[in-house]
């Protein structure tokens, strides 16, 4: 016992010796979220861990830190919460907004996202809904086994591992530049929308383009966070987009609705209307009505619609219950039935400058015969004997055949083969791009990569919407 008690006083004697600067010192920390859209929907790809000191730059580095996430959701009446690890592929001090700086008391973790990674994800699908809807996502993070990194004072520096309690935000990627989850009501009909309001210090009254984007079957709901990014839906306020439109740019307004556009009574199921009509025509017509008299610089010869899958068959539906209102329309994936194309209606909208597009390779509303390979998760298209494919009359196929056939000059469609990965960042296991679902051909119009020649000349989507006026 003696010896175990002069053991102890030696080794307090040290521990008290040693200089403050080298004794580990434990800290509180919190810690925000960026997510950011991708091509194949939302993702958290950085965290910005925050301290109450300056960090010494060369204290850490991607092996210091451990990061796991924490997704927990209700499907099928059951709550679910999934820890996985996420990869760290890079770090460095930033500021409070997560932008790289010399110095400063914020890191940025850095974190590997893809197509398949889903524990990236910021909302799960919930199939017995038909939803994307918003995961209560928290972060675990802690420092790596025997790591630990130091002030810019050199005081070695601990802290424990995060939980919900040291969450302080989420950043939004271009999201949060929107005015999100305004309400409007119109009859029984609620309604959320989100809306981008360009730099209008130099336009004059009534001089700006409006993009009206009808969200899928999927992003319906109140949070209007949801249209905006799980469809990559925020391109429409970037350069890539708003460069088209003049020196302004152009107004977007996302409009959601608590079901999906495809509704007949508001019940919240796919209740297709045997005439292919929607619950939410006359709410949604209002809606884009008040914010044109709200916001003065709006061109209203200038307003384009466009949506994809249940919101591509609302887009067709908006041009042909308003005729004269909409300079363009460009419907993507619609759920726009072939018996739904009467006579009466093809005639009304033939003159309307409408781009189409649609991939071949679309399972959820086929442009094509084919069967799906579950194995490989994409749709395998049935060919020809002379290679061509097996197309199918209806939906977007259909839709053009009609209105070409009614006398339509400015009609076009871009029929894509397949969708792939155009970034270069995601391949298969055998170096090919990775395929999408043929269902998601919004990323192509979305990224302004559907090309066509017209009128002698390469045209981008964009391009020619932004050329499109009311007459």
């Amino acid at each position: 016992m003696k010896k175990l008690f002069l053991a102890i006083i030696i080794l307090t004697i040290i521990l008290t010796s040693i200089p403050s600067c080298w004794q580990a010192k434990n800290i509180e920390v919190h810690y925000i979220t960026v997510t950011r859209a991708y091509d194949w929907g939302a993702a958290i790809d950085k965290i910005i861990l925050c301290f109450d000191t300056e960090i010494d730059a060369a204290s850490f580095d991607n092996s210091t830190f451990k990061v796991k996430s924490v997704r927990t959701y209700v499907e099928n009446n059951k709550k679910k919460s999934i820890t996985a690890k996420r990869t760290i592929t890079k770090t460095y001090l930033c500021d409070s907004q997560g932008n790289p700086t010399i110095t400063g008391n914020c890191i940025a973790i850095e974190m590997a996202v893809g197509p398949t990674v889903i524990e990236s994800s910021p909302y799960n699908y919930n199939t017995s809904k038909f939803l994307n809807e918003v995961v209560e996502t928290g972060y675990i993070i802690s420092l790596a086994y025997s790591k630990t990194i130091s002030s810019s004072d050199g005081k070695t520096l601990t802290f424990s591992k995060t939980g919900e309690a040291e969450k302080a935000g989420d950043i939004k990627i271009i999201a949060d530049d929107f005015v999100n989850n305004q309400k409007f009501s119109f009859g029984d009909v609620d309604m959320t929308y989100a809306y981008y309001s360009p730099d209008t210090s130099l336009a004059s009254e009534g001089s700006v383009p409006l993009i009206v984007w009808l969200h899928g079957g999927g992003e319906g709901g109140t949070d209007t966070t949801v249209p905006l990014m799980a469809n990559k839906v925020v391109n429409l306020a970037t350069e890539t987009c708003q460069s088209y439109f003049g020196d302004t740019g152009a107004y977007v307004l996302v409009p959601q609705v608590p079901t999906m556009w495809v509704d007949t009574n508001g019940s919240g199921e796919y209740g297709f209307s045997p005439a292919g009509e929607s619950y939410y025509t006359e709410a949604l017509k209002a809606l884009i009505d008040k914010f044109v008299v709200d916001n003065s610089f709006v061109d209203g010869n200038k307003i384009i619609v466009g949506g994809c899958s249940a919101g591509g068959f609302m887009t067709i539906n908006m041009l042909i219950n308003y005729t004269d209102y909409f300079a363009a329309g460009f419907p993507i994936c619609a759920a726009y039935k072939k018996g739904w194309m009467y006579q009466q209606r093809i005639e009304a909208i033939k003159d309307m400058p409408i781009w189409i597009v649609h991939a071949l390779t679309d399972a959820t509303f086929p442009i094509a015969r084919g069967e799906f390979d579950r194995k490989n998760n994409v749709y395998i298209v049935y060919q020809k004997a002379d290679g061509s494919p097996q197309l199918i009359d209806d939906f977007s196929n259909e839709f053009y055949r009609r209105l070409v056939e009614a006398g339509g000059q400015n009609v076009h469609y871009s029929r894509l083969d397949k969708v792939v990965d155009t970034s270069g960042l995601y391949t298969n296991s055998d170096g090919t791009p990775y395929e999408y679902l043929g269902h998601f051909s919004w990323i192509y119009a979305l990224n302004n990569e559907c090309v066509l020649t017209i009128d002698g000349k390469e045209t981008t989507l964009f391009e020619w919407l932004s050329m499109q006026e009311r007459n």
